[in-house]
């Protein structure tokens, strides 16, 4: 019961970052803008969105392989 309630509560968190970081990339970078940002700019944005993706993946990775051995 624990161990379920606990992975509800890591799923819980999981979602709401994933919420917040989608609610930053909204309103937080300026879209119309990006075509004609400068070449660093692209950069810097595309090297967060890749670690956010990393990082949740990591994190289902990690919560499958946990799944399974239980």
């Amino acid at each position: 019961m624990i161990k379920r309630f606990n992975r509800y509560v890591f799923n819980s968190l999981r979602v709401a970052i994933v919420c917040m970081i989608f609610f930053a990339f909204q309103h937080i970078i300026p879209w119309d803008k990006m075509p004609t940002a400068p070449l660093g700019g692209k950069i810097i944005v595309g090297v967060i969105a890749w670690a956010v993706w990393s990082f949740m993946v990591m994190i289902v990775d990690a919560q499958d392989e946990k799944g399974k051995s239980i």
